[in-house]
């Protein structure tokens, strides 16, 4: 099974490198590896099938298969797609951009009951910040015999409040086998709220009935979940970086800013300082005579 995967991903990953109709070259290119194995496409679904029931088993295998297509890829001069090969790859799980996702890197899914959905929750910690963005990615091959029904992965990023929490999301809708990607990143309402969890899903809708029978399978590998921390802006660190000349604060803690007020030129010209005059009437200097008046002298009584 190990053999047939390598050569399986090797096929699709030299189809893109073919040209023209990349679905007509894939399915050339996966049918050569069947007939070089000597197994029916049929048989190989089902051993699919089979071992995504044994999710250790799988795993053990996709591990395996990663390495051996990403070194025979690079001396083939085929990009085989790998993890290792993506500009995330070497994200660890601290810094300002990490890979967050330590669930199993692949999952298999099925148009049923019992494997029609994959899902995931993370309980937000002290790594996270207010204005985190996310990146939810993987890869996807749809291994179906008819129609495959509508497949959809979602995120969800919940953020507390202080009456109800606020959900956020993301959706896109699966139809082909390639890399899928899911970019969020808060609208200023919510940048400024603490995230809660964040949690996802992959759900695929059931089929006709008339279609039930039919054979579909979804493979979802490589999946990651890389965080972003809010990056400040230059005026923003312009702001931290400049120092007061003064070793000590000049100003009252308790005294705010104010804003300036813009005044109408009237205005400004009655805030202009004025020269005021006072008139004051000079009069004449007064006689001091006046103001110790000799004593009168008594007059002789005259009679009429």
């Amino acid at each position: 099974m190990e053999d047939i995967m390598v050569d399986y991903h090797l096929a699709q990953g030299i189809a893109d490198v073919q040209g023209g109709n990349r679905e007509v070259q894939t399915y050339k290119n996966v049918q050569a590896v069947f007939r070089k194995y000597n197994v029916t496409e049929e048989r190989f679904d089902s051993s699919l099938i089979y071992y995504s029931t044994y999710s250790e088993k799988m795993s053990e295998i996709y591990k395996r298969v990663a390495l051996r297509v990403e070194t025979m890829a690079s001396l083939m001069g085929v990009d085989a797609q790998q993890p290792s090969q993506d500009r995330y790859a070497d994200l660890t799980s601290e810094g300002d951009t990490a890979n967050i996702w330590s669930d199993q890197p692949f999952v298999i899914l099925q148009p049923n009951k019992l494997q029609n959905m994959f899902s995931f929750f993370i309980p937000a910690d002290s790594t996270f910040r207010l204005g985190d963005s996310f990146l939810w990615r993987f890869n996807t091959n749809f291994r179906i015999q008819n129609q495959k029904g509508d497949v959809y992965s979602i995120l969800l990023i919940r953020y507390e409040t202080e009456e109800e929490d606020t959900v956020a999301n993301g959706m896109v809708t699966l139809s082909d086998s390639k890399l899928y990607e899911i970019d969020y990143t808060p609208d200023m309402r919510l940048d400024s709220l603490r995230i809660k969890n964040i949690s996802g899903y992959i759900f695929w809708s059931l089929p006709d009935k008339k279609n039930a029978g039919d054979f579909s399978l979804l493979i979802v590998k490589d999946i990651s979940l890389i965080r972003f921390h809010k990056q400040e802006s230059e005026s923003e660190e312009t702001d931290v970086l400049q120092l007061d000349s003064l070793e000590t604060d000049s100003i009252s803690e308790d005294v705010q800013p104010v804003a300036p007020v813009r005044l109408s030129p009237t205005e400004r010209r009655d805030q202009q300082p004025r020269e005021q005059k006072q008139r004051i009437k000079k009069e004449s200097p007064i006689d001091p005579n006046l103001l110790n008046p000799a004593p009168r002298r008594q007059q002789p009584n005259q009679r009429k």
